[in-house]
């Protein structure tokens, strides 16, 4: 890493003494005043290539560094309602150029200038909009979408795909201004190549400002719209691959698009054991960024690492998983009013999980240990079917409808062995447990909001009306055979059945008006009924009918609520130059009736009263707000949970509501001139009625749990993170920083004993990007967590975690079609038991070979080369320091082949010539 860094400073060293600055303010022709966000664009004049572009600052002025000398350069300024303005150069090596005011004239509005296709600027801003030009932006044949927007300015990607646009989250992203598979962007940005698209629209999330029309403009997320080419439109693209290895590894799919103008059919599968997300073709096809998908084979703790609305796609570093699935997205307008979209999934993960846990604690009779070890196979299948409607009925009126219908399934067989410890030697009991379990699940939700303008500008009145159905229940069997010290053996054999059922109808009506031009109210009326049935029916095994026939009373009951939450919501918003305030009042009624099968209801009312307020100032935000959460089911369901006998949980039907008041601060900028951006966070909240746990430790050591309401719990967060980018030519360095504290106040309950605790953690996190010349990219993150809880009770021992992580990613592409990649993770724990490795690492390797013009892939990978990989957690709550040890996937070696269909009327490159070339 040292020597990287040596050579990087030499390189750019070299490189900069060549440099040449050419600067310049661009001005409005007429007033002679700065034109802030002009784009200017320099290219080569001969063949019209870009070399670079800037955004001019408030005051006009722009400046370029490192610009080639003695070549005859183009200069070219856009700004929506202007002229271009061209002007063609040179710069000698010797003096910087100052090209000094440039005057821009304002186009007429009856004259469409035409552009040089060639020299359509990269980036057009108009208004809230960005546009960039996608050819202004070179990538590698084989990229993807997320590798052209790494490139666009003010774009940040992170390695888990996450997009940011001048420090705003992205929140979706549409293709030629339609949903592509819904829910998560990622199955576009890693699907799609980015030689498809024409252009890159960033706006504000318009839909997110019609149900929220006060919320703050750093807040209001971001929309990506890609467009893709013209002749696109009109053809079918996608990708198939497959590949084997050793240990009968393998991986299969496919995903196909079919454009037809205002039609969208897309269709894709996949099959894999290489505990990959079904949708990470980006693994397979990137020619570039061989497993960007972070800690996850570290740090995951169950199934289902990527998902998508409720589908569960594998992919986490927990066991060994086997992942199916299959999907098909329609998207269609059938008029300028009415645009209908449609889409099933369906995805199976089967995984095989071998976990070593040891669970340490301090009582007042010493230290307990309890110690397990489990085999556990799960099924997890989903089938889901969606919509939505679109429907303008006229200029002012909108109409979104969205249906949604899942049927989901598990199936999870367990062997559990566990041992408990007094001061680590003395056993006190033992347990082997044999569970199976069935779960069925049945889910409908539909949404319709309709939004209503006015000619009044600001003016606005929007209803919100979702329903949601969930019926569903499981079977679950125990056989555990139980020991404690001084005592018969004991058995238990039983039947859990467990029925569920869960509706809602939830009506928000919201009206806006304007009073000024900066004052504005807006009203909030919201109502929601809801209701949930918790049946528990606990049986025993008969040895001679061999049925579960005799009923257990004591751990059998039905749980019925029936709720009504309204809130009545009024703010005023004061809005200024450079500030705007909106205090605000809420009135929150919570009306519970609860009923029992074998005990007296219990109804229950509350009524809150609670002022708001928020307030900015320029880039400063500061806000106040309450809200309330009820208690879930499994917490008031009366009836103990069993199905472990060493740690039996009992839910309690008295709990209330928690009342939480947050107080935040915020405060992040993107300087575009510099292309730094950074961010400053504080929040603190203060709960009421907050719900913990109350522990129970009998002399056998059985553990009883009961969540029950306290007061006092509170809670300290803060955040600091910035990126920076530097660009020397076709070099770039990009470097960033996250720091992020965390601190809560709350209790832990042990034998009737209550002690503050307060949990502390920071986290330090160093990014190192750099790229040169797309042959060579490394890519450099360190991070460290620390975790201290310190407790009241002298009889509780404090708790400290320690751990460090690194991860290098290494790229080179050369020589030409040829791609090496390696990616290390390095994990190293300080603090865990003997029996547990300390450190963890994994190195993978590969190396892809490009053919028939790049739309052929053949790769060599090779997953942890070293076969040191492990999958080891330690984790902090209550007085308890747990230490968590999972089986994981270990070293393989996988070739495979990746062919990019490409099918656009006479153009080559479609299935027909894969066939013929085989």
């Amino acid at each position: 890493m040292r020597y990287s860094i040596v050579f990087l400073v030499f390189f750019l060293r070299i490189y900069s003494t060549s440099a040449q600055d050419v600067q310049g303010v661009i001005v409005d022709g007429e007033t002679k005043k700065p034109l802030s966000y002009s784009t200017v664009a320099v290219y080569h004049a001969q063949d019209t290539s870009l070399i670079s572009f800037k955004i001019s600052d408030d005051n006009g002025n722009f400046k370029f560094s490192g610009l080639p000398s003695n070549v005859q350069l183009r200069l070219l300024v856009t700004k929506t309602g202007f002229s271009i303005f061209r002007k063609e150069f040179k710069v000698d090596g010797k003096v910087p150029l100052h090209l000094g005011s440039i005057e821009m004239i304002l186009q007429p509005l009856n004259l469409n200038e035409v552009i040089v296709t060639a020299e359509i600027p990269p980036l057009i801003i108009r208004k809230d909009t960005l546009e960039f030009n996608a050819s202004s932006f070179k990538t590698l044949p084989a990229a993807l979408v997320e590798d052209l927007l790494m490139k666009l300015p003010g774009v940040q990607v992170d390695v888990n795909g996450n997009i940011t646009v001048n420090g705003k989250k992205v929140n979706r992203i549409l293709v030629d201004g339609k949903e592509f598979f819904g829910g998560d962007y990622k199955v576009a940005t890693r699907n799609l190549p980015a030689d498809m698209i024409d252009k890159v629209k960033v706006t504000k999330d318009s839909e997110v400002l019609e149900r929220n029309p006060d919320i703050p403009d750093s807040r209001v997320p971001q929309v990506i719209n890609l467009t893709l080419k013209k002749g696109i439109k009109k053809g079918l693209f996608g990708k198939i691959y497959g590949g084997g290895g050793v240990l009968s590894k393998y991986e299969g799919g496919g995903i196909l698009n079919i454009f037809r103008d205002t039609t969208q059919i897309s269709v894709l599968g996949y099959t894999n054991n290489l505990n990959r997300p079904g949708f990470g073709f980006a693994d397979i096809n990137r020619i570039g960024g061989f497993d960007r998908s972070g800690y996850d084979m570290v740090t995951s703790y169950n199934d289902g690492g990527f998902s998508l609305d409720d589908l569960s796609f594998g992919g986490t570093g927990e066991g060994r998983q086997k992942s199916t699935g299959a999907g098909v997205n329609f998207n269609t307008i059938l008029s300028k009013k009415l645009a209908i979209n449609s889409q099933y999934f369906y995805a199976s993960v089967k995984s095989d999980i071998q976990q070593l846990i040891n669970t340490d604690q301090t009582t007042k009779d010493g230290q307990l240990r309890t110690s397990s070890s489990s085999d556990k196979t799960n099924l997890n299948s989903t089938h889901r079917l969606g919509g939505r409607l679109k429907w303008q009925l006229d200029s002012l009126t909108s109409v979104d409808f969205k249906p949604s219908f899942a049927f989901k399934s598990l199936q999870n067989n367990q062997s559990t062995t566990l041992n408990t410890f007094r001061n680590f030697t003395t056993a006190i009991n033992s347990s082997g447990n044999e569970q199976d379990l069935d779960d069925d699940d049945l889910t409908f939700s539909a949404q319709l909001f309709i939004n209503k303008l006015f000619k009044k500008p600001g003016r606005v009145v929007s209803i919100n009306t979702s329903y949601g159905y969930n019926s569903g229940g499981f079977d679950q069997f125990n056989a555990a055979n139980n020991t404690f010290a001084g005592q018969l053996p004991t058995k238990l054999d039983q039947l859990r059945d467990n029925d569920r059922q869960s509706y809602s109808l939830r009506n928000t009506l919201l009206y806006t008006e304007p009073i000024s031009k900066t004052v504005s109210t807006t009203t909030r009326l919201f109502n929601d009924y809801f209701g949930f049935n918790d049946a528990v029916d606990t049986w025993e095994y008969d040895p001679i009918s061999g049925e579960y026939i005799f009923k257990i009373s004591s751990l059998s009951e039905k749980l019925t609520r029936i709720g009504y939450r309204n809130r009545l919501t009024n703010t005023v918003k004061f809005k200024g130059k450079n500030f705007i305030i909106t205090p605000g009042l809420q009135l929150t009624s919570i009306i519970l009736k609860n009923s029992f099968l074998k005990s007296m209801p219990i109804n229950q009312n509350f009524f809150y009263f609670n002022p708001s307020l928020y307030g900015s100032y320029k880039t400063l935000e500061v806000a106040y707000s309450t809200s309330v959460l009820e208690p879930q089911i499994l917490d008031l369901q009366p009836v103990s949970d069993n199905t472990n006998p060493l740690f039996i949980i009992t839910g309690n039907p008295n709990l209330k509501p928690t009342l939480n008041h947050s107080f935040s601060a915020y405060h992040g900028k993107y300087l575009q001139k510099i292309t730094l951006n950074y961010s400053l966070s504080l929040s603190h909240n203060v709960e009421q009625n907050s719900i913990i746990r109350d522990r129970t430790i009998s002399n056998e050591g059985i553990q009883t749990v009961r969540p029950v309401n306290t007061n006092g719990v509170q809670s300290w967060y803060g955040q600091y993170s910035f990126f920076k980018h530097f660009t020397f030519g076709k070099n770039k360095i990009s470097i960033g920083n996250n720091l992020s504290v965390r601190n809560r106040d709350t209790y832990v309950i042990l034998n009737s004993e209550k002690s503050k605790v307060r949990i502390g953690e920071i986290n330090p996190n160093l990014q190192l990007r750099i790229n040169l010349r797309d042959l060579l990219e490394l890519n450099q993150t360190i991070g460290f967590t620390n975790q201290n809880s310190k407790y009241q009770s002298p009889d509780i021992n404090d708790i400290r975690l320690n751990r460090k992580d690194w991860k290098s990613d290494f790229i080179l592409r050369y020589p030409k079609n040829i791609v090496w990649e390696s990616s290390v993770t390095f994990r190293y724990n300080s603090d865990v038991p003997p029996g547990f490795q300390k450190t963890s690492s994994r190195l993978n390797g590969a190396v892809g070979y490009s053919f028939m013009k790049n739309r052929a892939l053949m790769k060599l990978s090779v997953y942890d080369l070293l076969d040191q990989n492990i999958n080891t957690v330690r984790t902090i709550r209550e007085n308890l320091i747990e230490d968590r040890q999972s089986s994981v996937l270990n070293r393989y070696t996988l070739l495979t082949f990746t062919y990019n269909i490409r099918d656009f009327g006479t153009k080559k490159g479609g299935l027909n010539q894969l066939i013929q070339t085989f």
